[in-house]
């Protein structure tokens, strides 16, 4: 039983079956000649001396040739065989390290930021929701109009993410919050916090995690009806993103907080 053990400990380290076997029967016989080594491991005769001199190659049996009598053959002491192979694999496993993080470091600087355009309201609240949905940290939103919240599954995610500790924060122009629909968005959302920006815009920028962000303004699609339309990008870039997040905080930190009159 324990000498099978030892076969399979032997093999799970990588070694072959014939060489686990021979070199188990050696730790288990004491010393032996090539042919006894055969019948007690198994082993075919015609590839014992094979094994036995790969091992003896390794260091991990010695040979003893006596004038006029069969050569014995003696096992080297497991614990020095297992120390000489576990300093082997941890070399394995330190140049192993080393390859990877080298293809890491190399990936990281080839970074291609993903990028792609949206056009149309549908489309562009459609994004609004998937980002927020896949966001885990952080989302900075600024909406020219709060009404915009109640299109899609946009507010669903952000109360989400707000229950989950997760930092939302909205801000909005002062002609953002004015109407019935905005307010009714506002309600929505309570109690995550709105501010009003001192600067108006017209535009939408949404900051997901610092790495992407979705940047949306209108273009006028109809000279008779002067209908407008949604025509924005979106982008997984880290570094603009930052940039992105620089702006919007410094716009935050200069807003004011919203007060609902009706509280």
């Amino acid at each position: 039983m324990e000498l099978n053990h030892s076969i399979n400990s032997l093999i799970a380290l990588g070694w072959s079956e014939y060489e686990s076997k021979v070199y188990s029967a050696l730790v288990n016989e004491g010393k032996s000649t090539a042919s006894h080594v055969a019948k007690v491991s198994s082993v075919p005769a015609n590839r014992v001396y094979q094994i036995l001199d790969r091992l003896s190659d390794k260091g991990y049996v010695r040979r003893i040739q006596g004038k006029g009598s069969p050569a014995v053959f003696i096992a080297k002491e497991p614990g020095e065989v297992l120390a000489e192979i576990e300093k082997e694999h941890k070399s394995l496993i330190s140049d192993a390290k080393n390859s990877l993080d080298q293809l890491l470091e190399r990936s990281t600087r080839e970074y291609n930021p993903l990028a792609y355009t949206i056009s149309g309201r549908k489309e562009m609240n459609s994004q609004l929701g998937e980002i927020i949905r896949n966001t885990e940290h952080e989302v900075l939103l600024a909406l020219d109009t709060l009404a915009e919240l109640n299109l899609g599954n946009i507010v669903k995610g952000l109360n989400r993410l707000h229950n989950n500790k997760a930092r939302v924060s909205i801000l909005t122009p002062p002609t953002g919050i004015n109407d019935s629909y905005e307010k009714e968005a506002l309600a929505k959302i309570k109690p995550i916090e709105v501010r009003v920006s001192t600067d108006p815009f017209s535009n939408i920028l949404l900051i997901s995690d610092e790495e992407g962000i979705l940047f949306a303004t209108y273009s006028k699609t109809s000279e008779i009806t002067e209908e407008k339309n949604f025509v924005g990008l979106y982008t997984q870039d880290i570094n603009l993103a930052k940039m992105f997040r620089r702006m919007f905080m410094d716009s935050w930190d200069r807003a004011k907080v919203f007060v609902d009159e009706q509280d």
